[in-house]
């Protein structure tokens, strides 16, 4: 009575996919706003990209899982260009947001030189359950690690002012021929109460031989009550150490949500032998 009990407050929503060596489920469109809308194109391969980000860095990736089972192994590869971004923040009375105090000021400045560039960003992941699954409990505590790099192809002249914000400056370093790398581990899992989980992680971030760095962390809390949508509340945090720039603390909150549409596959007529239905010829009887 106790073991049904406890299996009854479990949650049974699959695990949150982002950042992790699982891919969303074959079929399946994930659409957020602040996170990557997601596709499953086949079970261990999905398509993705950040809706918002089109509007400023049109941006593409793919998710291939190559290993699935007790250890699952993943890997993911996707390109970007900042162009539109770059100029748009490119011309005078554009600053950062509120929040961004302490950079209130343009950007990039109308003398900067932008140009065509691509950004291509590569990881691989690899994750394992640290509960395994038994008859009373499903798989639980997602453990990944992760390793990847940035780099930008651009060109050769292009000249660009830094952007000395804990959150930005490592990311956007690459636009001026510089790698960036990083390293981390990220825990999901379903909490004890129905309908409620959890995704947290800690990166470390590097410009080539740890020039410039950033430790990163991200916490987050996923309600899962409906069907088909999920909140997302929580915060990130980033200490961080800028070229010649005093070290820089940034909070930022963090909420979203994401709604999952599921396709269902066509379906040729047939019996469970997969062999097609169709009208039967009738015998034409013979005369006797």
């Amino acid at each position: 009575m106790a073991m049904i009990a406890y299996t009854g407050v479990f949650a049974q929503t699959p695990l949150w996919t982002v950042g992790n060596a699982r891919t969303v489920e074959h079929n399946t469109l994930s659409v957020s706003v602040f996170q990557n809308s997601r596709y499953g194109i086949t079970r261990k391969l999905e398509i993705g990209a950040q809706p918002l980000g089109m509007l400023y860095a049109p941006n593409l990736y793919l998710k291939k899982q190559w290993l699935k089972g007790d250890l699952l192994v993943t890997s993911r590869h996707g390109v970007y260009t900042p162009v539109i971004a770059q100029k748009r923040f490119q011309s005078n009375g554009k600053t950062f947001p509120a929040f961004m105090n302490a950079e209130r000021e343009i950007i990039y400045s109308p003398t900067n030189s932008i140009k065509t560039n691509l950004t291509l960003t590569n990881e691989v992941l690899v994750s394992s359950y640290i509960q395994k699954p038994t008859s009373c409990t499903e798989a639980n505590y997602l453990l990944t690690g992760k390793i990847g790099f940035h780099f930008s192809v651009a060109n050769k002249n292009q000249v660009l002012d830094s952007i000395f914000y804990p959150v930005f400056f490592v990311r956007t370093q690459p636009y001026q021929r510089q790698l960036m790398w990083y390293v981390g581990l990220q825990l999901d899992g379903h909490l004890y109460f129905e309908s409620l989980d959890f995704s947290t992680d800690i990166q470390f971030i590097s410009l080539g031989k740890f020039k410039d760095w950033s430790v990163e962390h991200k916490g987050l809390l996923l309600l899962t009550h409906w069907k088909n949508t999920r909140l997302l509340a929580g915060y990130k945090l980033a200490y961080s150490s800028l070229a010649s720039q005093p070290n820089r603390l940034a909070f930022l909150p963090l909420l979203d949500f994401t709604y999952t549409f599921k396709f269902k596959p066509k379906q040729q007529g047939g019996d469970l032998s997969g062999v097609k239905r169709g009208k039967t010829k009738k015998k034409k009887k013979k005369d006797e």
